[in-house]
């Protein structure tokens, strides 16, 4: 009741606030914008989207060799599968692992947290799935970019997904979630994919592996993007 009360309180705050003509507001993105309107019951007068920005000198672009296509990463903290989808990505690797490419495959996984042992355990038994439980600093990811291909980041709640962005930024080919703030950051839709539906994940990393002109055309268009 005491949480209830304090986030009246906010919102009404943010409603007298919403009045003055001196107030801006900034969202990270325009979806996290609709979200919040909807959530309060309220439309925000003077505002501004500014995206996290994606430092490109560190995250610089390599145009990706046709052989990295066979190269799959993620990075997370192992800590929140309500928000990160951590247990989608392991179902699509164990998906994957029933296809006759999957030997051909590596998968590579970066981050630690409190549910890490459990997530890992269905496919610590794959030789092609490599485990990397620690935390990263920008310069250690951006060195992990340049040897991966693709980066598989399911989402079932994300305001922006900076490290999505980050990543293909770096010129990987990003398969991730149908949610509108991630498709506000990525070229195309045919590679954000219902969130739950492991299989079409699967398919779409099987799509990029089995042709690898449209790997370094997707590749380059998450750079551009």
């Amino acid at each position: 009741t005491n949480e209830i009360d304090l986030f009246m309180k906010n919102n009404e705050l943010i409603k007298r606030y919403n009045n003055m003509p001196n107030v801006k507001w900034i969202f990270v993105s325009n979806w996290i914008k609709r979200q919040s309107e909807e959530l309060i019951n309220i439309k925000f007068n003077n505002y501004v989207v500014i995206p996290n920005i994606i430092d490109e000198e560190t995250f610089s672009y390599r145009k990706k060799d046709p052989e990295q296509r066979k190269k799959i990463f993620f990075i997370r903290r192992f800590d929140n599968c309500n928000k990160y989808a951590i247990d989608v990505n392991i179902r699509t690797i164990l998906e994957l692992s029933r296809r006759d490419c999957f030997k051909n495959l590596e998968f590579n996984i970066y981050g630690t947290g409190d549910l890490y042992e459990p997530l890992i355990q269905p496919i610590k038994q794959f030789k092609n799935v490599h485990f990397y439980p620690k935390f990263f600093t920008h310069e250690e990811i951006a060195a992990i970019h340049k040897e991966n291909g693709i980066g598989l980041f399911a989402t079932r709640y994300d305001a922006q997904g900076v490290s999505m962005c980050e990543a293909a930024a770096s010129g990987l080919a990003i398969v991730a979630s149908d949610n509108d703030a991630i498709k506000e950051f990525l070229p195309r839709d045919d590679y954000c994919l219902e969130t739950e539906n492991y299989i079409k994940y699967a398919d779409a990393i099987e799509k990029l592996y089995n042709d690898p002109q449209e790997f370094e055309k997707y590749s380059e268009e998450c750079y551009k993007s």
